[in-house]
């Protein structure tokens, strides 16, 4: 976000910066945003001067800092703009994968000769051929077509267009490229998670579906007597679909009582009405990251896994990029949307399917709804215990 665009944000929200303000969003521009999501009934006036950016951050508790946005300025990308995002793409996790060391005999294609029979190949996956089992792949200097093992019949399923793998191939018994291993990027191991200095809890709700007419009212308001019972630091996170009539948005934000932080997602229903962070978002709470979608992005892969919202939320950790199979249309920056930052917490809602799993220091967490199944999660941030909760 360049200058203009921040003095554009503030004046579309009646503000007028001053110079040290504007400084201050320049050298912090994911802070913008959540300035302008608290600021509403705290400025006396609308000059906003770096007095009032620091008063309105220090009330904040806990603070919740945008570290990652991934949303771009829609529009079609050129040829070579395409090339040069996919070689950004492919050196980001090459990066990564070079370092694997189940990637014995590390070969470039233009090397692989006949008498190869075991080595391994970083490289791009441009087509999957179920038929025969196959995929077309490339890197910088050239392309091939390998052929998956029957031991990988399962993986074959998760493998996607346009990510980058590690290839483990052992040609000893046949004539052609045959895959034995395929090496993601994934998530490195943390022996010792990330977690705040003091009690803070995160409860991630989602898919209130006010307006639908399976709406579970009394177990929503279960939610409610829920909320009032709360003491400790808390932000409730709310990802998204709460209702498409704006009359249930304001009903909805009504029931947090004022010690409780509350934080919405633009969701597939709501549009803009009530959001205060974008989707997919990477925030920080007390040195904590946290990645939330509300999931729709997702949906097209979880169809193709035929798995679990869980499980796809897993697979898209381990490719280390939210959405690889390129899509023109999408209003998402490919190059922040592959995942340099590891989040410590990576919640989904959408798809209604409540679930909780650890997966190498990493907390991930699929929420419910209050049309079918009203179970949801809390994690405290110095513990980093997960929670259930169901208001069944």
């Amino acid at each position: 976000m360049d200058r203009n665009e921040i003095v554009k944000s503030f004046m579309s929200a009646g503000y007028q910066l001053g110079m040290d303000a504007l400084q201050y969003f320049e050298a912090n521009p994911e802070a913008v945003r959540e300035f302008l999501a608290l600021a509403p009934g705290k400025l006396e006036k609308p000059f906003v001067g770096r007095q009032d950016v620091d008063r309105i951050f220090s009330s904040m508790s806990p603070k919740v800092r945008v570290i990652g946005s991934y949303l771009r300025k829609k529009r079609d990308l050129g040829t070579g703009e395409m090339a040069d995002m996919f070689a950004k793409r492919y050196e980001k996790a090459s990066e990564i994968l070079s370092k694997k060391s189940e990637l014995v005999n590390l070969l470039s294609i233009n090397r692989i000769r006949p008498e190869n029979k075991a080595f391994s190949i970083i490289a791009m996956v441009r087509e999957v051929s179920p038929g025969d089992r196959s995929l077309v792949v490339e890197d910088p200097t050239g392309s091939t077509t390998v052929f998956i093992s029957d031991a990988l019949e399962g993986e074959f399923g998760y493998l996607v267009e346009d990510e980058v793998v590690g290839i483990v191939c052992d040609n000893e018994d046949f004539s052609e490229n045959r895959a034995i291993k395929i090496v993601y990027p994934d998530i490195p191991l943390q022996v010792r998670a990330p977690a705040a200095d003091k009690d803070v809890t995160c409860m991630f709700i989602s898919d209130i579906h006010m307006d639908d007419g399976a709406f579970m009212r009394y177990n929503f308001e279960k939610l409610g007597e829920y909320l009032k019972k709360i003491k400790e630091d808390t932000v409730v996170f709310v990802l998204g679909d709460i209702s498409s009539r704006e009359e249930d948005t304001e009903e909805f934000l009504k029931i947090f009582p004022e010690n409780i932080k509350v934080m919405v997602l633009r969701g597939h229903l709501d549009e803009e009405k009530g959001a205060q962070l974008p989707d997919p978002v990477m925030v920080e709470v007390s040195g904590v990251k946290i990645l939330m979608s509300h999931g729709s992005m997702f949906q097209r892969y979880k169809e193709k896994f035929k798995a679990s919202a869980e499980n796809t939320l897993l697979q898209m950790l381990k490719k280390r990029h939210l959405s690889p199979t390129f899509d023109q249309t999408s209003n998402l920056d490919d190059e922040k949307m592959f995942l340099s930052q590891v989040p410590d917490i990576a919640v989904v809602g959408h798809f209604h399917e409540p679930s909780s799993m650890n997966y190498k220091g990493t907390t991930i967490i699929s929420l419910g709804s209050f049309v079918g199944n009203p179970v949801f999660w809390s994690v405290n941030l110095r513990t980093r215990e997960a929670k259930k909760i169901d208001f069944n």
